[in-house]
């Protein structure tokens, strides 16, 4: 499963630099809000998907229930959030009604990324 978070990454990580690449150069003419929501989406993409990867390579030091929940929470938030974003700013979603479920995920995958870090260092000591 480890190398399943390891490519997720990777790809979100790609496609988040494609698309602020696209948006700097392809769309420049769509005016300051559409603009907004692909930064936000590009940079929230990126952000996680190296959250992602970190939690893989972490996953491989040491398994853990928690960091798989945690992988999976980044992996979906990107989708839902980044995704709803991207639909919105293309015009093919008319309502940003999963973005806060997708930033709840992400917020949540945070939360047990940290558990798992205390109760790692916690057994540790």
């Amino acid at each position: 499963m480890t190398s399943f978070w390891f490519l997720w990454a990777g790809l979100n990580g790609a496609l988040s630099v494609a698309l602020a690449a696209y948006a700097s150069h392809g769309m420049a003419g769509s005016g300051e809000y559409i603009l907004s929501l692909m930064d936000k989406a590009t940079q929230q993409q990126g952000l996680h998907a190296v959250a992602l990867a970190v939690t893989a390579a972490l996953l491989h030091w040491k398994p853990s229930r928690l960091l798989h929940g945690a992988a999976a929470l980044f992996a979906v938030g990107m989708l839902l959030f980044c995704g709803t974003l991207y639909g919105l700013a293309f015009g093919v979603l008319g309502s940003a009604a999963l973005a806060p479920v997708g930033g709840t995920g992400l917020i949540t995958g945070w939360l047990l990324l940290g558990i798992a870090g205390a109760l790692t260092a916690r057994h540790r000591a």
